[in-house]
């Protein structure tokens, strides 16, 4: 297995991945994404607002190898 880092950015914050995660495959990798993406998304307070999330994922070597972003507007 391998480690994999899951660096996000929310609503203007970024959080750098300095833990990782060991993960089987890409699959493994892409799926974990996802639902880092969703928790973020279940947990914003949307007020009428634009809000730009996602989650980038590097490697041990720092290459970004998979991003999962979220666009949602409501007006």
């Amino acid at each position: 297995m391998a480690r994999y880092y899951f660096d996000s950015f929310d609503s203007g914050i970024f959080v750098r991945d300095d833990e990782g995660t060991e993960l089987r495959d890409m699959e493994a990798v892409r799926n974990q994404a996802m639902r880092a993406l969703r928790d973020m998304l279940s947990e914003t307070p949307f007020e009428g607002q634009r809000v730009e999330m996602f989650v980038d994922v590097r490697d041990e070597g720092g290459k970004i190898v998979t991003k999962v972003k979220a666009v949602i507007e409501i007006t």
